[in-house]
C-alpha cells in the first residue's frame, strides 16, 4: 500500500468536517484506529485555531493519551487528578498536582491557554477554584513598578507564605539585601524580585535546587495559600467556540454545564472504537 504523508491524511481528516462538525455528538471520525488518534487530534487542534478539550473515558486513557499526544503537541496539558487523601479530612494534598492545576485552571480563565487539554470524564463534573474569584485574590506585581519591600512582605505574610533562609518549596519567600525570592503556589518556579529602593527593577524565574536565575519576566501573579471557596465544575470553563474532542467509549455526552455565560452548541466529536481505519493505521506507521 501506498503510504501517505501527514498532509495527506490531514486534507482526508479535515474534509470530514463539513456539517457534521455542526452537531454536537456527531461521530465525524469513527473510523480512526487508535494509534493514529493523538495525530488527528493534534491537526485539528492545529487546523482549528480554537482552544481544545480533549475527554477521556478513564484517567489511565488519559495519561497514555496525554503521552502521545504530546509527541504531537508540546503544548498539551493533561489536568491531573487529585490524590485521594484517604479518608482524612485534614490531609494536604500534593502540592505538586495542586500547583499544576492551578495553573491550568488560571490559564482557562485567561486569554493564553494554547493546549489542548486533556481530561478524563470524570472530572467533567469535577469542584475546582472559580479562575475569576482566583485573579481576584491574587496579587499581581510587574516589573518597573512601585512596590515597597516592606509592604510585599506583609502581603505575603497575609497569604500564608513562610519565610525561609533559602526558597526552596512552594509557601515559601526569603530575603537578602534589595531581593526577595517567593515560591507562589500556581508557578512552575520560583520567583527573583530584585528591588532599587522602592521600584521593581528585575523579576526572574530561578532554579530552587541550584539558586541560578534564568527567565526574565514582565510580570507575575502571587496566589494566596486559601484558593477561596468560589467553585465551579471544570466543564463549565468551556468557552463558545471551543473545540469538544471525545476518545473512547464515553458514558455519556458532554454538553457545557450550567455557569453565568450563555452557550451556544458546541462540537462535540467522538472518535469511535470500532477496529476500522486501516488506512489511517498505515499512514500512522509509515511517519513513525
Amino acid at each position: 500500500m501506498k503510504s501517505c504523508h501527514a498532509e495527506d491524511i490531514l486534507r482526508h481528516a479535515l474534509a470530514g468536517l463539513g456539517d457534521e462538525f455542526a452537531h454536537p455528538g456527531a461521530d465525524a471520525f469513527g473510523g480512526v484506529a487508535e494509534d493514529a488518534r493523538p495525530f488527528l487530534v493534534a491537526a485539528l487542534a492545529r487546523a482549528s485555531g480554537r482552544r481544545c478539550w480533549v475527554i477521556c473515558a478513564t484517567m489511565r486513557e488519559q495519561e497514555d493519551f496525554g503521552a502521545e499526544l504530546a509527541q504531537w503537541n508540546p503544548a498539551t496539558r493533561i489536568f491531573p487528578a487529585m490524590p485521594a487523601c484517604h479518608g482524612k479530612r485534614d490531609a494536604l494534598p500534593d502540592p505538586e498536582t495542586a500547583s499544576e492545576r492551578l495553573d491550568v485552571i488560571s490559564l482557562l480563565g485567561g486569554n493564553t491557554f494554547e493546549g489542548p487539554l486533556i481530561i478524563h470524564e470524570a472530572q467533567w463534573e469535577e469542584q475546582v477554584p472559580e479562575p475569576d474569584a482566583l485573579r481576584r485574590n491574587a496579587h499581581r506585581i510587574q516589573r518597573g513598578e512601585h512596590c515597597p519591600m516592606k509592604e510585599l512582605v506583609s502581603l505575603l505574610e497575609a497569604f500564608g507564605y513562610e519565610p525561609a533562609p533559602r526558597t526552596e518549596t512552594r509557601g515559601q519567600f526569603s530575603l537578602r539585601g534589595g531581593i526577595v525570592d517567593v515560591y507562589s503556589w500556581q508557578t512552575a518556579r520560583p520567583i527573583r524580585m530584585e528591588f532599587d529602593d522602592v521600584t521593581l527593577e528585575s523579576l526572574r524565574e530561578f532554579d530552587p535546587d541550584t539558586q541560578i536565575s534564568s527567565g526574565t519576566l514582565e510580570a507575575t501573579e502571587i496566589f494566596p495559600r486559601n484558593t477561596g471557596e468560589t467553585l465551579c465544575a471544570l466543564g463549565s470553563l468551556v468557552r463558545p467556540g471551543d473545540l469538544l474532542l471525545g476518545v473512547g467509549a464515553l458514558k455519556k455526552s458532554h454538553r457545557p454545564l450550567p455557569c453565568k455565560r450563555d452557550f451556544p452548541p458546541l462540537l462535540h466529536t467522538i472518535f469511535s472504537p470500532l477496529p476500522l481505519g486501516r488506512l489511517a493505521r498505515a499512514s500512522w506507521c509509515s511517519m513513525r
